[in-house]
């Protein structure tokens, strides 16, 4: 809860003075994730320090529409394109929440996000892996941008995995049957957990050595992951 909470704390400006360039490439066995760096200097007064190589918008599973709209995710075995943005992909369909409703969303939503302090060097990090919150409704993981993520883990030498998943009907509604499989959220979690298991040793990071933690919703992801079988 700690911290998830100095997660949050220090998300107060994400806005980026210009837009980054793609300037380093991580190699995954479904093909390369193009990111860039950033480097807020090492003053511990201010109030974001640290440097890290930021991967946004990786996908993890298949488009979840059409015939998959409302199925288990799928995992991807190849990339059909290069993959890697500058921004933070559009949140899982939702309605709008106190804040108004000032961002994209999609049913193209699948994506999780990394955050390293190198790739390149040879070492096995530990990995904390979030999950954002939201009630199961609302939420993604724009909101924490990753200023944060640096500040208080990314200096600390740790891999950070921000992820999103299907919320609201288009994640739970079930009948219980096939065509509508319940918790498909939770799954949805799981496969990017078996994503960061298989991949994140190409960011810098240990698959053996990976925790979960989550803020409201995702902190009950975390709990009910924690004693199941499929975890």
């Amino acid at each position: 809860m700690q911290l998830a909470f100095l997660f949050l704390l220090y998300q107060i400006s994400i806005a980026q003075e210009e837009p980054p360039e793609f300037t380093v490439t991580a190699q995954t066995s479904a093909g390369p994730v193009r990111g860039f760096e950033v480097d807020y200097g090492s003053d511990k007064s201010q109030l974001y320090y640290g440097s890290a190589s930021i991967f946004l918008g990786v996908p993890f599973a298949k488009v979840p529409v059409d015939d998959l709209r409302f199925k288990l995710p799928q995992p991807l075995c190849h990339f059909e394109e290069e993959v890697g943005s500058t921004e933070y992909k559009p949140r899982c369909p939702q309605g709008h929440d106190i804040h108004g409703f000032d961002y994209l969303t999609s049913e193209d939503c699948l994506y999780l996000n990394v955050f390293t302090p190198n790739i390149s060097d040879g070492r096995k990090r530990a990995v904390m892996f979030y999950i954002p919150g939201g009630m199961f409704q609302l939420g993604g993981a724009d909101i924490y941008g990753y200023k944060g993520a640096v500040r208080n883990l990314v200096s600390r030498d740790v891999v950070v995995v921000v992820i999103q998943y299907r919320l609201s009907t288009i994640g739970f509604f079930t009948t219980f049957t096939p065509e509508f499989p319940a918790n498909r959220g939770i799954f949805d979690v799981l496969l990017a957990l078996r994503w960061t298991h298989n991949e994140i040793a190409n960011f810098g990071g240990d698959p053996e050595r990976v925790t979960i933690f989550g803020h409201s919703a995702g902190a009950m992801v975390a709990d009910s992951l924690s004693f199941s079988p499929l975890y």
